[in-house]
């Protein structure tokens, strides 16, 4: 249903299917009740459901008579038949309650009946009705230098972000990818604030923002597996993991594959705004949405010469006015690119991490604002920088959160009354608990 993902691009041919309020069918949740689902939204195009297109490639390849469905409705039936004819496998798929079932009334209905415990009589699916017991064997244990990487999601993003990554406000939180590594480890690789990390082993490499964080153990790291190559050069972290399954159950190896990890020291870093998807990359380059167009984290092996040939470049933007701040000090160049007076892209470059205020500068995007005082990379004096951004569903930053905790907000609650942050759907209450931990509260003299 995505016009492009990194497995789309390896596909020979794409059939349209219809998503999520397109559909009209039945779901089986966790607990296996099955429910209606309704379509809300009309097939744009071409688009059919995947029952359809299932039914209809099979009947090309001279299947016609089992997949000849006119409905979701005769789907469905014949899944309800098919369940006599299980038990003869020794398992307990019971769906007669649906044998009557209006299937256009049909309510979220458990099977096989809402009641039923699996396993309540003490018996199992094997021919003497006791469970098999399986040993389990622990993986090797690391050898310097490697680490033990896990993988896993992160609060905002699902999936490779072929959804989550088109909201620009779960883009604010953490707009790249990064692994998290123990202080200790981070102080034996040199480890600074805003320093990438190369990771690596036999089956490939990933280059991440190193997050210092004492949520992992030393000699373990971990690395969401959202990002892939659309959103990221060099940065996706699956290609780390063992081609190793479970031999009973066959769950891949996904926690506990060997990696190296050294520091990855760019001539250059920098911060792109703009107001349009980046066209090119740089050595390392991490893409995300925001509410005015998109961002990019960047890095370079080579310095390159001249940074408004780079902003085109990277861009795919030209013929426009051009602003260029330089630095010579601090080794910075700082650039602005307008179409009359509107802004059209900000990029930020220095020989180390860029520290600015992104939300200001992402706020400028699109906007009559003047380059010299885009430059600057922070708001103005009335527009105190809200800091990174900790509450998506408010945008809530960690500058406007430690402001309410140092003027008494001593609570997830409080914070909540105060500033709305935790007030949605609460997936940000754990960091809102650490801030207020972490944040030096004035204590009164003894």
């Amino acid at each position: 249903i995505m016009a492009r993902t990194d497995t789309g691009d390896l596909a020979d041919v794409l059939l349209p299917a219809t998503g999520w309020g397109e559909k009209d069918g039945t779901v089986t949740n966790s607990e296996r009740r099955i429910s209606r689902q309704r379509a809300f939204l009309d097939a744009p195009g071409e688009a059919r459901p995947d029952w359809r297109i299932i039914s209809q490639v099979a009947q090309r390849m001279g299947f016609t008579d089992a997949f000849d469905y006119d409905s979701p409705a005769e789907v469905f039936a014949e899944y309800i038949a098919l369940a006599d004819h299980t038990r003869g496998f020794g398992r307990d798929l019971d769906l007669s309650v649906f044998a009557d079932a209006d299937y256009a009334a049909l309510i979220p209905t458990q099977w096989p009946s809402n009641d039923h415990r699996f396993f309540a009589n003490g018996t199992f699916y094997h021919p003497d009705g006791k469970a098999k017991m399986l040993a389990v064997s622990a993986p090797d244990a690391q050898t310097n230098p490697m680490y033990r990487l896990n993988t896993g999601r992160n609060r905002d993003q699902w999936h490779t972000m072929t959804r989550t990554g088109k909201a620009p406000r779960l883009g604010t939180h953490l707009g790249e990818p990064y692994v998290e590594i123990h202080p200790k480890d981070a102080a034996v690789l040199s480890l600074k604030p805003g320093d990438l990390l190369d990771l690596a082993n036999l089956y490939g490499s990933a280059r991440l923002r190193a997050l210092v964080t004492d949520r992992v153990a030393p000699g373990q790291l971990f690395a969401p597996m959202h990002w892939t190559r659309q959103r990221i050069a060099g940065g996706t972290v699956n290609t780390l993991v063992a081609p190793k399954t479970d031999p009973t159950s066959g769950q891949p190896a996904l926690k506990a594959s060997l990696v190296t990890a050294q520091r990855y020291a760019p001539a250059r870093y920098g911060f792109l705004a703009c107001v349009s998807e980046p066209e090119a990359k740089a050595d390392y380059t991490a893409i995300a949405r925001t509410q005015t167009g998109w961002q990019a984290e960047l890095a370079w092996t080579d310095v390159a010469r001249d940074w408004a040939a780079e902003l085109s470049r990277l861009t795919g933007l030209s013929g426009n006015d051009i602003a260029i701040q330089t630095d010579g000090t601090a080794g910075a160049v700082r650039i602005a690119m307008q179409t009359g007076n509107t802004l059209q892209a900000l990029l930020f470059t220095a020989p180390h991490p860029v520290v600015l205020s992104r939300s200001a500068v992402i706020a400028q995007i699109g906007t009559d604002a003047r380059p010299l005082h885009t430059l600057a990379g922070r708001g103005a004096a009335d527009q105190p920088d809200p800091g990174p951004t900790i509450c998506a569903c408010f945008n809530v930053g960690s500058n406007t959160l430690r402001t309410a905790i140092a003027e008494g907000a001593g609570s997830v609650e409080a914070l909540g009354e105060t500033t709305c942050a935790g007030t949605n759907c609460g997936s940000c209450k754990p960091e809102l608990a650490a801030l207020i931990q972490d944040t030096t509260m004035p204590l009164a003299a003894e």
